[in-house]
């Protein structure tokens, strides 16, 4: 007899041949345990990791020959329940002061995570001052727990989310990685509302640009136009 177990999405065979030949099996016709021989045939059996709970089918395959020469085929089908290790991540601002940004991150799905990691990558509108990441360590189904960064938008935040990272490990060993999207409070684009060092304020007394300063030189004109014809007056008089 020969076996061949065919598996199909999400299982795989895992370090061993999927066709094992199993010899000559004696049986009879009478009584089922007597002179009935029985063959234990064991598979390493590997689920995609990133299948989804419910039933999935399994197949094998078995083949032999009767003693009179006739060839048989047949397959058997079973149902394998497969649970996903998975789990999810709700990451919302829970308070915001100057720069200082405390997250609240909860484990919102049906699986513990271990080995939490709460980060901000980089990104287009955001600097984070300090260390980005956060070890949580392990955060259980249906808890929650808060990481605390110092993120300062570098441009305008109309229209724009805080980009987090949630690294952790399943309960199968396997390490993953999910991002979320953080709502951010709108906030004008900050270089625009500052005055730039490049450009100090006016000193007091110094001329204004524009019609102003075209004012005040024409005033200064007119004063020391005034002055030379008041001293050449007076000039005058001295000589008569």
């Amino acid at each position: 007899m020969v076996v061949e177990l065919m598996p199909e999405y999400p299982f795989s065979i895992y370090g061993a041949d999927a066709i094992r030949e199993l010899g000559t099996i004696e049986c009879t016709q009478g009584d089922e345990d007597e002179g009935s021989s029985a063959y234990l045939v064991k598979y390493r059996v590997l689920v995609d990791r990133y299948a989804v709970d419910g039933e999935n089918e399994i197949k094998l395959k078995y083949s032999y020959a009767t003693s009179d020469g006739l060839q048989s085929t047949h397959v058997i089908t079973t149902d394998v329940k497969v649970l996903d290790p998975k789990t999810d991540f709700e990451v919302v601002l829970q308070d915001i002061s100057g720069n200082d940004a405390t997250l609240a991150v909860a484990n919102t799905g049906d699986n513990d995570a271990y080995a939490v990691v709460v980060s901000i990558p980089e990104q287009e509108g955001f600097r984070v001052s300090g260390i980005p990441s956060n070890v949580i360590g392990t955060l259980d189904a249906g808890d929650y727990t808060l990481a605390s960064f110092t993120v300062s938008p570098s441009t305008s935040t109309f229209g724009r989310g805080l980009l987090v990272e949630v690294a952790y490990t399943d309960m199968l060993g396997i390490r993953r990685t999910i991002q979320k999207e953080v709502e951010w409070p709108a906030v004008a684009n900050p270089v625009s509302n500052t005055l730039s060092s490049a450009q100090p304020a006016p000193k007091a007394g110094a001329l204004a640009s524009g019609s102003n300063g075209l004012t005040y030189i024409m005033v200064g004109l007119a004063g020391i136009v005034g002055i030379t014809l008041f001293l050449e007056l007076q000039r005058r008089r001295r000589k008569r």
